[in-house]
């Protein structure tokens, strides 16, 4: 979540996949059980809509969107650093 921060501190609107672990959990309690599939069928919707990724580190899940993301011709990202702050118009 520190990374989402950073993003967010220097004018972004992050997608994290991570936090769909609270819908997956909500599904499981109500006996729904979402696939691997589908979250990655999820993050590929979402992935689409994005101008950049930013790689935290290896998965599974994680390799599958860094190559989709290079399919989509996006900006990938390895540090806070090098992701420019959003700029404002007056």
């Amino acid at each position: 979540m520190t990374i989402a921060l950073g993003l967010i501190k220097k004018g972004h609107y992050p997608y994290i996949p991570h936090l769909s672990h609270f819908l997956d959990t909500h599904a499981q309690e109500k006996g729904i059980e979402l696939p691997w599939e589908f979250w990655m069928e999820y993050d590929d919707v979402w992935l689409t809509k994005c101008d950049a990724l930013f790689f935290i580190g290896e998965s599974r899940g994680a390799c599958i969107e860094l190559e989709r993301a290079k399919e989509l011709g996006l900006q990938i990202f390895y540090s806070v650093d090098e992701v420019p702050e959003v700029e404002v118009e007056e």
